[in-house]
């Protein structure tokens, strides 16, 4: 399941506030992309990638809350969902700190590097294989793990008010892009060496 456009994001999360007979509903799509390369003894041991796209509802009627989520996107899913969570809200003690989500700003962040977002099973193999080269080339046996994910989320009230800031009211979408590589080189007694890394 690939993640959702901007404009995909904000029309689900504004369809599920319509859907809601709750006194306030807060719908929150997020989604993401992730890839990883694991190496050991001097060789890449594994490689895959996650996909992963997700709604949470979440339905108050004064202040009990019900959460329901699903990862189905047709509009019966998206029904089900809404129906599910104002019934476990009805059925849920009040909780005393509850506050609707109310007005919100929203800053808009620089987050999102397409470079990042853009790294390819063929990228991790690479830094991989480099991590390992440069153990080999000091007698050493490498060990390291790369993972990559590009990250989206969009979220809707519907206690907030329309903001002026937003292009879209009480929607903001928000995308993220991280990486992280961690390798370490390590000496071996030879006759603990397998085979494979002499």
């Amino acid at each position: 399941m690939t993640m959702f456009t901007e404009d995909q994001a904000r029309a689900i999360v504004a369809k599920v506030v319509a859907m809601s007979k709750a006194d306030d509903c807060t719908a929150t799509l997020s989604g993401s992309i992730t890839g990883n390369a694991r190496f050991a003894l001097n060789n890449l041991t594994t490689s895959g990638i996650v996909e992963n796209t997700s709604l949470e509802v979440e339905s108050a009627f004064g202040k009990r809350l019900g959460t329901a989520t699903v990862n189905a996107f047709d509009d019966a899913a998206l029904e089900r969902t809404v129906r599910r969570a104002e019934e476990l809200a009805r059925l849920a003690p009040e909780n005393p700190e509850y506050l609707p989500v109310g007005k919100q700003t929203y800053v808009v962040t620089q987050t999102f590097s397409p470079p990042t977002a853009a790294i390819t099973p063929d990228y991790r193999a690479k830094v991989a294989a480099d991590s390992i080269a440069a153990c080999k080339a000091a007698n050493l046996t490498a060990a390291g793990y790369l993972e990559d994910a590009p990250t989206a989320m969009a979220r809707r009230a519907s206690s907030a008010p329309p903001c002026s800031t937003i292009p879209a009211p009480r929607a903001r979408p928000t995308a993220t892009a991280r990486a992280g590589w961690r390798a370490t080189c390590r000496t071996r007694p030879a006759s603990m060496r397998p085979p494979m890394c002499t």
